[in-house]
């Protein structure tokens, strides 16, 4: 909607129901005085329900095979990964549950006793 009128957003958002209840009064008070904003009010509405009426897009039947076989598990509930993935996250330290309690408990061990000197000196 960049570069369009002011009131082409106007009656949007009333289209769509993004007015307030006081908003809405007034703009179906404006709408009853000014029959070019009723036709606009009729366009807009009419442009919403033409895009509902449109089909959505379906991928075709050998694309969602190969989406589906991509998806399909192997094995008790692990997915296959290709060995290149594999290599890298097997590499990878592990980074979760007690190393990460272990490296917290020490930086605030480090930030508590640097607070601790902080306070003889002060």
């Amino acid at each position: 909607m960049f570069g369009q009128p002011k009131e082409d957003m106007r009656v949007a958002d009333y289209v769509l129901g993004l007015m307030d209840t006081e908003e809405t009064t007034f703009f179906e008070r404006e709408m009853r005085q000014d029959p070019a904003l009723a036709a606009r009010v009729a366009d807009w509405r009419e442009r919403i329900a033409r895009m509902d009426d449109a089909e959505p897009e379906t991928p075709h039947a050998q694309m969602r095979r190969r989406i589906e076989d991509g998806l399909r598990r192997r094995g008790d509930n692990v997915i296959a990964l290709p060995t290149a993935f594999r290599e890298r996250t097997e590499a990878r330290p592990e980074l979760s549950g007690w190393p990460i309690v272990g490296a917290a408990c020490f930086a605030v061990g480090i930030l508590f006793g640097g607070f601790c000197v902080w306070l003889l000196f002060v």
